[in-house]
């Protein structure tokens, strides 16, 4: 009896110690992993609580983005663009005024041609003498000139027989002495109207010939 007594004793203090025992790694590892997902899910919220604030606490960019149409339009327009037309310089040039004489000189010359010779003359009305009908081309062309032959073939711009061109006048001899006796006025390459002597009308007169080329005083250019 006492024997049965002291086993029952005996497993009951078993028992308590038991109860008393610290649980088992399999329990702490539970109890582990149940703090380690609650630390975890705090982190989460945690983190989301931090995102969101960030979130609203950054700037909108398309509110800041700067709009296109607040940038300076394009003014240029054809419009502005010069008119060529109207700056460029007029590249026609007006008439040398000795081409505008020569002309004139030309025009009188042909205008006395069939007028008698007259002692004297040098009218279109009265007719002309050698040196009158050169003095009236050259008043009808508005240029100065002497009345003498002796004084014309001095005056202007004196050109050889070579230089002759119509405008131009040219005086001649009455031998090979080279003092200048007559003249006339060169209407075109080779050709003069004159006046020469009485019975004779204002004519045409080739002067290509030798007698002429040999006779040659000077050439006078004016204007």
């Amino acid at each position: 009896m006492k024997k049965v007594f002291a086993f029952v004793i005996a497993a009951v203090l078993m028992m308590g110690l038991a109860a008393c025992q610290p649980t088992t790694d399999g329990e702490s590892s539970q109890a582990a992993q149940n703090d380690s997902s609650k630390s975890s899910t705090i982190s989460s919220e945690q983190g989301t609580d931090t995102s969101s604030k960030e979130e609203s606490s950054a700037p909108d960019s398309t509110s800041s983005a700067p709009e296109t149409s607040s940038q300076p339009e394009n003014t240029s327009s054809g419009s502005q663009t010069p008119d060529s037309e109207t700056s460029e310089p007029d590249t026609e040039s007006a008439p040398s005024s000795a081409s505008g004489s020569a002309d004139k000189l030309i025009a009188a010359a042909k205008a006395a041609l069939g007028k008698p010779f007259a002692q004297g003359g040098y009218q279109l009305e009265t007719g002309f003498d050698n040196s009158g009908l050169l003095y009236y081309a050259a008043k009808e062309s508005g240029l100065e000139f002497p009345r003498k032959v002796a004084d014309q073939v001095n005056a202007g711009t004196k050109v050889s027989y070579e230089e002759l061109k119509p405008g131009d006048f040219a005086f001649f001899s009455g031998d090979e002495a080279g003092v200048a006796q007559i003249g006339g006025i060169v209407t075109a390459d080779g050709v003069m109207i004159i006046s020469t002597k009485p019975g004779d009308d204002v004519h045409e007169q080739q002067i290509t010939s030798n007698y002429w080329k040999t006779h040659f005083v000077s050439g006078v250019r004016l204007g």
